[in-house]
Parts: structure tokens; sequence; C-alpha cells
């Protein structure tokens, strides 16, 4: 039998197959670019991680971070919240993240828009940002190129959230620019049929906004 110490050196040699909490080692897989060797590893979940393996070694990981979900879970749970819009919100923005089979996470996640840390639990993004603060409130990040965190998200309306999207509408005519929904406004016209003429057939802007509705 190998002393100890031997078999300890030997574990942090190969560690395939040692388990730390959830996650069972599958192979070291290089190292970062600080020289810290990194192992490849699956949760009981099921999900594949790639961690730092002195990290593993301290303890201070021990699941993919599913068990972080579940406490956040069974914090809502405890507090009544579950139910609640808040939590609904949280949710879906982890959702929109982090879970490749929702329809939006095309639009955010596939495009590296992430949440933070802090916010992977419900009680740290509630600890932020509070109570929905007024009916029909969405959370709206204030530089669409960055993610989720208590520095650039704030609670917005629907309208406000609408302007301020990557893929908003501008439209500019005789020298005024404006949104498209504001145009279709201005011009009594549907949102969508201004956009096909524009942005579906090419139109041009005047002929969108002058064309006779007996056409729309």
């Amino acid at each position: 039998m190998k002393p100890v110490n031997a078999q300890l050196a030997a574990n942090r040699k190969d560690p395939t197959g040692r388990q730390f909490g959830r996650l069972t080692v599958l192979r070291v897989n290089g190292r970062n670019r600080w020289g810290e060797r990194l192992v490849e590893c699956l949760c009981e979940c099921g999900i594949i991680k790639t961690v730092v393996f002195k990290v593993l070694l301290r303890g201070e990981t021990r699941s993919c971070r599913c068990l972080l979900r579940e406490s956040a879970g069974d914090r809502a749970r405890t507090h009544g919240l579950s139910k609640t819009a808040i939590y609904r919100t949280w949710r879906n923005m982890l959702n929109r993240c982090r879970n490749p089979k929702v329809k939006c996470y095309a639009d955010y996640g596939a495009k590296g828009i992430t949440v933070c840390d802090e916010w992977l639990t419900f009680a740290g993004f509630f600890k932020d940002m509070g109570q929905i603060p007024f009916s029909g409130a969405t959370i709206e990040r204030k530089d669409n190129a960055l993610g989720y965190s208590k520095d650039n998200c704030t609670w917005a309306d629907r309208t406000t959230q609408a302007h301020n999207r990557s893929c908003a509408k501008w439209v500019t005519h005789q020298g005024k620019t404006l949104h498209l929904t504001d145009w279709a406004k201005l011009l009594g016209m549907k949102q969508h049929t201004l956009y096909a003429r524009i942005f579906t057939y090419n139109w041009s802007v005047e002929r969108a906004f002058t064309e006779p509705k007996r056409n729309w």
C-alpha cells in the first residue's frame, strides 16, 4: 500500500474518477492562461463543466451551479415569492441567457449575453432590484452589448425597452428620426405594415409613408 502522502500526490497528478460534491472528474483538460490545471467534470444533473482543479480541492465548487439554482428556488419558496412577477422576471432572465431550449436564447445567450454571478440566485437578484416598481415594468439593460448585472440594469416600461433593443428600427424622413412604432402612430398605420414596406419589400421611406391606404 502506498503511503498516504504518496497516494495524495498520485491523486493530484491524475484526478480522473475522483468525486467532489456532485462533480466527478472525467479528464484533465489542459491549463488556463494563468497556468492553472483544468479538469472536465460531469455533474450529477448531467451537465459537463470545466473547472480549475485547485478550486475543486479547496471545496469552492461542488456542482455545475445546479446547487445554487436549487438553493435559490428553496429561498423563493421559503419567502413565498415563487409565484410572483419578480420571481418570473428572474427565471425568464436566466432562461433566455442560459437555456438553449427556449426560443429567445438565440437573441441572448447565443450572442454572449450573460447573467452576473450574484444574480444566479434569486436572493441576489432580489437584493439588488427589489420588487417590480410599477405595473408593466420590465428589466432593461442600459448597454445592450453587456449582460445582466446591477450596474447595467434598470426598470423600464415596455415602450422604452422596445426602443432600446438592438433590433429596434429607427427611420428618418424629411430630416426627422423616430422609432418605427412612433411613425406608425403618426401615420395612422399598423406597425407591421410599415415594417414590411420598408424592411421586407425594401420600399423607399417616401413610398412607404405615402402609398394610399387602400393598398395596405
